[in-house]
């Protein structure tokens, strides 16, 4: 229909026609921008940190808050179910060993794509291997890797020196051999990685001070949830981090302070998902000292001590008697148990000690999660046994760490959380084989050592198994620590935006599946 622009009542109706389109296209866009805006505002998760890497160098971290960065990043190579000793595909979808256990052939599953949109391939793998052996050559597993060949565009093997049943454990933590593009180290020397290119599923995005930025990887092969962004702000301290999380400046925290758990709760909005305890906290007899080379003084500490009675009272249900060195994931081993408290036991090896009374060194870490209350309740226990401590207080992780490893070191506080699970073996190693740079106990038992050396070379799971028993029987007798308790890990988390959480057997969450509500 043509107009009749010669009608003044036609031209009125057409301008407010117009005028009428116009002003719903414009309210249509600013609707559109502020469900925009609104919408990437809730798909944000900000994790408190407290504290940040420099680079984000592939297979090296030194706090685990980076190593849950590191894990959206990069990947390994296999990862470990569930039920803490079953080994699943990852980025390799098959793997088997040959030539007496020495060569390990991997296949690499197709299509996996890096940040940098570069696919993942035999070059690629043999380049992470031997780039991250050189960046980390102080590795026990790394070392242990004699060189690495590619047999065709997908699949590649590793020859190893010697065997290693532990090897395949290994390669399901971030913190060793991970897979990364060629192109984001630059030169074979290079170990500034600013903006890595791994298969993770976030990439990151931005970098500052007080904060990394991650993306959500479009390219990732396998996600179920709904996050866009992913931040990890740094808090120096940890009381910042609860207080940051009440006031919702932040949707989650790890590792909450006992202390602050209710209180966490009351509010209303937070939550917790609780990881397996990995952790064992202890007490360590430096053996090399006259007084603590004498079981029969270590006995009467560890018996003075109501270690059940103490974790009830002064963890508020973060943390679990421990019986043995093993924290409870490693369940072959849950019934072996220390000497536990008995005053009668006691008061006989007291009577049995020509001189009663003893004075001992204890160096207590400030800044660790052992609170001063529960310091004072062990010196209680003993002092009711006439064993009286001189604790001498840390400040500095760097000074306590050389402190307890001089030769004049008698008591100490000590913890180890297992980097590798689904095998014993490298818990047992790092704590109590005596060439080991972590057996700060200066324990030496031939016949501890030659059970872990037999165990390497067993690939079959419960024969190797019995090795570790017979070991974890050896420690308890020996009493190289009194073995505290077994820490458990609370992730607050705000319950109101984020559901469907879930963490690997690692304690690192899922961010991939993640779900933040639609308010």
């Amino acid at each position: 229909m043509l107009l009749n622009t010669k009608d003044p009542f036609d031209l009125k109706a057409i301008k407010t026609y117009y005028l009428l389109i116009v002003s719903l296209l414009f309210f249509s866009v600013l609707i559109i921008l502020s469900g925009c805006k609104q919408t990437s505002h809730e798909k944000i998760c900000i994790q408190a940190v407290d504290n940040l890497p420099h680079e984000l160098i592939p297979g090296v971290y030194h706090s685990y808050s980076e190593m849950q960065i590191y894990s959206q990043v990069y990947e390994p190579l296999l990862q470990l179910s569930d039920d803490y000793k079953t080994i699943l595909p990852n980025l390799a979808e098959s793997w088997s060993y040959s030539s007496g256990n020495l060569h390990l052939t991997i296949r690499l599953k197709p299509d996996i794509i890096f940040h940098d949109q570069r696919r993942l391939d035999s070059r690629a793998a043999k380049h992470s291997i031997e780039w991250i052996q050189r960046t980390c050559p102080e590795s026990l597993y790394l070392s242990n890797i004699d060189s690495v060949f590619i047999l065709d565009s997908l699949t590649f093997r590793m020859v190893l020196k010697k065997p290693d049943a532990r090897f395949l454990y290994f390669l399901t933590t971030g913190y060793g051999i991970v897979l990364f593009s060629p192109h984001d180290t630059g030169s074979a020397h290079d170990q500034h990685v600013s903006f890595p290119a791994g298969t993770g599923p976030f990439r990151v995005k931005t970098r500052k001070d007080d904060r990394i930025i991650l993306q959500k990887f479009g390219l990732y092969r396998n996600s179920s949830g709904n996050m866009a962004e992913l931040v990890f702000r740094l808090f120096p301290y940890s009381a910042q981090l609860e207080k940051a999380l009440e006031r919702g400046e932040i949707d989650m925290v790890y590792m909450v302070r006992q202390y602050a758990l209710d209180r966490l709760r009351w509010s209303g909005k937070i939550g917790y998902i609780v990881n397996e305890p990995l952790h064992c906290n202890m007490i360590a007899f430096n053996l090399k000292h006259p007084k603590l080379s004498d079981p029969l003084l270590r006995k009467r500490i560890l018996t003075a001590i109501d270690l059940k009675r103490l974790t009830i009272y002064h963890n508020r249900g973060a943390a679990i008697t421990a019986t043995n060195p093993l924290p409870p994931v490693y369940k072959y081993f849950k019934d072996i148990k220390q000497a536990a408290y008995d005053s009668l036991i006691h008061s006989r090896l007291t009577k049995e000690k020509r001189d009663s009374v003893i004075h001992l060194t204890l160096y207590y870490p400030e800044y660790s999660f052992i609170r001063p209350t529960y310091l004072e309740a062990i010196k209680s226990y003993l002092e009711k046994r006439q064993i009286y401590l001189d604790v001498v207080y840390f400040t500095s992780s760097k000074t306590y760490e050389q402190a307890i490893r001089r030769d004049d070191a008698e008591l100490f506080f000590y913890g180890w959380r297992s980097d590798i699970l689904g095998d014993a073996g490298n818990y047992l190693w790092s704590l109590f084989y005596s060439d080991s740079p972590y057996n700060l106990f200066n324990y030496r038992n031939s016949s501890v050592d030659r059970q872990l050396e037999k165990a390497l070379n067993e690939f079959d799971n419960k024969k190797r198994n019995q090795y570790y028993r017979a070991v974890v029987e050896e420690i308890v007798g020996d009493m190289p620590a009194i073995f505290l308790k077994y820490i458990k890990e609370y992730y607050a988390y705000n319950s109101i935006k984020i559901r469907a959480l879930s963490m690997t057997p690692y304690g690192i969450i899922n961010y991939k599946d993640v779900i933040i509500n639609d308010e």
